[in-house]
């Protein structure tokens, strides 16, 4: 007995739908939608051209001069110990 894989055909709807939601939705959440993988989603974008650009888990620029209190927040959110005072710090 030969297994034979499904294969799911992508639609005009479901690819207009991944270009109309990729900048606001991630690729699982769009999955999620169109009951498909986050891989399938992001397989199927790059088939289509639509690349995202690479986002900052911190949310700063490159280049970017921190406050002492955003580099704080930034140590606290990750329970990290800053080992400096802000007198210490020179921005």
């Amino acid at each position: 007995m030969q297994i034979i894989p499904r294969v799911r055909i992508w639609t005009e709807d479901e690819d207009n739908y991944i270009r109309d939601n990729y900048l606001n939705m991630t690729d699982k959440e769009i999955g999620d939608v169109l009951s498909r993988s986050s891989s399938a989603i992001k397989n199927e974008r790059l088939k289509l051209g639509i690349k995202r650009k690479r986002q900052r888990k911190s949310g700063y620029k490159k280049g970017e001069v921190l406050s002492f209190e955003k580099l704080k927040q930034m140590f606290d959110e990750r329970d990290y110990i800053l080992l400096s005072s802000e007198s210490e710090y020179k921005a």
